[in-house]
């Protein structure tokens, strides 16, 4: 697709998509600052929570609001790439600070409010999504590794991993040579699924803990956990065990979606992931963990 044509695209998107949504979040937003004494300042963590909204609120209008006859880009940003990069660290503080959401529901009327806020960090996640999938798609892209963000779209776990495995084995001996732990590994997961387009999230924080990474994809949310050991010995059990003792998937049941935590293993001796465990931990409508 030709810069231009991509750059009006995502405009005319985002200004449609804000142009149907302002009024309301606006009248949500004075709403809740005019009752904030018999509202929202009641919750637990209120005043973060209105922190929380008036930061969202803010960037918002900041970057994304635009006057008649101006355009996303150049108006707001200088390129597709640092748009792109807004929309990745806009949404990760999104997610960072989701727990705010989840801690303030008392099953009083003041859930409305957080309702309300939860809805409206949902539609920005959907949108940024939304861009960042017109933004990276890539006809070029090899087809290897085509398949392997294909592969965990589709939900074939096993050929995911047997493919990342290949890539890995594929990087020369010099660069294997560099001290191997669960941080050189978690590094090259991150950069070889970002430069594919799968928008990996890194040590998403959690209300217990950090969470090693999450893939949104558009049918199923997937939480990542890796395990290193210096003996090649199995942990994915334990890695899957900690996403499930921590629940971590709670903070994503919200988007409805199936949500599959996986447990990496990978060890000094083979380099490369030598086991894993995958279980799906939510479907919508279904409780199962």
């Amino acid at each position: 697709m030709q810069i231009k044509k991509l750059e009006n695209e995502l405009s005319e998107y985002v200004s449609e998509w804000l142009d149907a949504r302002w009024q309301h979040w606006s009248f949500v937003y004075t709403s809740i600052h005019r009752d904030r004494r018999t509202g929202i300042y009641r919750l637990k963590q209120g005043e973060k929570l209105l922190d929380y909204l008036n930061s969202i609120m803010g960037i918002i209008e900041d970057h994304l609001g635009m006057d008649k006859g101006q355009h996303l880009i150049p108006s707001k940003f200088s390129s597709i790439n640092q748009f792109a990069q807004f929309l990745q660290n806009f949404t990760q503080y999104l997610r960072d600070n989701y727990y705010l959401i989840e801690t303030n529901f008392n099953k009083e009327h003041t859930d409305l409010i957080v309702v309300d806020i939860a809805n409206m960090v949902n539609e920005i996640i959907e949108m940024s999504n939304r861009c960042l999938d017109i933004i990276l798609v890539d006809d070029n892209v090899p087809i290897p590794y085509q398949q392997v963000k294909k592969s965990l779209y589709n939900g074939d776990v096993k050929e995911f991993i047997s493919l990342l495995n290949s890539i890995i084995k594929s990087i020369p001996y010099l660069i294997h040579k560099e001290k191997f732990n669960e941080g050189y590994f978690h590094s090259f997961f991150h950069v070889a699924l970002t430069l594919i387009g799968m928008r990996p999230l890194s040590e998403v924080a959690t209300s217990d803990g950090r969470i090693d990474m999450v893939i949104n994809c558009p049918k199923t949310i997937y939480i990542m956990e890796f395990k290193y050991s210096p003996n090649d010995k199995d942990l994915s059990k334990v890695a899957l065990e900690q996403i499930k003792s921590k629940k971590y998937h709670q903070p994503y049941i919200i988007q409805q979606k199936p949500i599959v935590g996986i447990g990496y293993s990978f060890g000094e001796g083979t380099r490369e992931i030598t086991n894993y465990r995958d279980e799906t931990l939510y479907v919508p409508g279904i409780t199962l963990v």
